[in-house]
């Protein structure tokens, strides 16, 4: 509805490419944390060796998946490179240079956001169901202060909840 109330009609197929390449993006991001100490301890070789992995592989999957299924294989081709070699061999290089456990990485970093980030998409698929036609500018506009409270509340909730156990768990005086 974004793309089509900004560009107009022609556009129909930007929303599931925009997806599909986001995907790539929610691993690269956090994982480029990662990467980016790597280069600072020094360890330059290997993050510049995945990244003309990634960059080949993204090429040759792009030009094998695009007579398949079109410019979604491009999208698919751009992500799965990225996930594979980010959570392949990028983290676990990182994490072991770093010495950090990955079930903490798990643990502290990525089991908390996945509730909210649920509540998120049930939120976003509820409404694409129900209410497929919200093409003008307030209904976007309302539909994103929907999803911020949807983020909010679950958030909070888990703070709540973190907080009446780490209270009922603490030991007594």
């Amino acid at each position: 509805a974004l793309i089509r109330t900004w560009m107009g009609p022609g556009y129909e197929q930007t929303p599931a490419l925009l997806t599909i390449l986001l995907i790539g993006q929610v691993v690269a991001l956090p994982v480029g944390v990662v990467r980016a100490i790597l280069f600072g301890l020094g360890q330059v070789r290997l993050p510049a060796l995945v990244y003309l992995a990634e960059a080949i592989v993204n090429l040759g999957l792009s030009l094998v998946l695009v007579h398949y299924i079109g410019v979604r294989g491009v999208a698919w081709g751009t992500s799965i490179p990225i996930i594979v070699f980010e959570l392949g061999i990028i983290l676990p290089v990182g994490l072991t240079y770093l010495g950090i456990p990955l079930i903490r990485v798990l643990r502290e970093a990525i089991i908390p956001y996945l509730l909210p980030l649920l509540a998120l998409w049930v939120y976003s698929n509820q409404l694409a169901t129900c209410y497929p036609d919200h093409d003008n500018w307030p209904a976007l506009i309302a539909i994103t202060c929907g999803g911020g409270a949807v983020l909010g509340i679950v958030w909070c909730a888990q703070l709540l909840l973190e907080r009446l156990t780490t209270v009922r768990s603490a030991p007594a005086i």
